[in-house]
């Protein structure tokens, strides 16, 4: 009988270790891909804010005020954007396309300060998501 209690306790121990080291080991592989995504919201924030042209961005904007607008990779318009150093981004030998979204939240504040901000949504390890802000400014020439 204390046989078959100590195999119980044991496998009980076991199943706990275990349990353990797999939490652990997929919350490190989430804090990497987290990383990852971070490092590619960045560059796509750096490609938008250096190549989009304000006037072009705003009448698009303007097609539907007030409204919330946002493209991914299958709706891109490379009339606007440039589509490939957006979704061609490459982290890691990762190309991160499909797990990229651009939100256009439109706000009061776009027109008084002529600036257009969006929001880069990028999904990682499984629905784990990250969210990196941009603008956009009229330069004023």
């Amino acid at each position: 009988m204390e046989a078959i209690a100590s195999v119980v306790i044991i496998s009980l121990v076991l199943i706990a270790a275990v349990t353990i080291t797999i939490n652990m080991r997929n919350q490190t592989i989430a804090t990497e891909k987290r990383f990852e995504a971070v490092e590619v919201g960045t560059r796509i924030r750096t490609n938008i804010s250096s190549n989009a042209d304000y006037d072009l961005v705003k009448a698009w904007l303007d097609q539907t005020p007030g409204q919330e607008v946002s493209f991914d990779i299958n709706s891109c318009n490379d009339a606007l954007f440039n589509c490939d150093i957006i979704f061609g981004v490459i982290v890691n030998e990762t190309l991160y396309d499909q797990e990229v979204t651009i939100v256009f939240p439109q706000t009061d504040d776009s027109v008084e300060f002529k600036i257009i901000h969006y929001q880069i949504m990028i999904v990682y390890y499984n629905t784990r998501d990250v969210l990196i802000e941009g603008m956009i400014y009229d330069t004023y020439q």
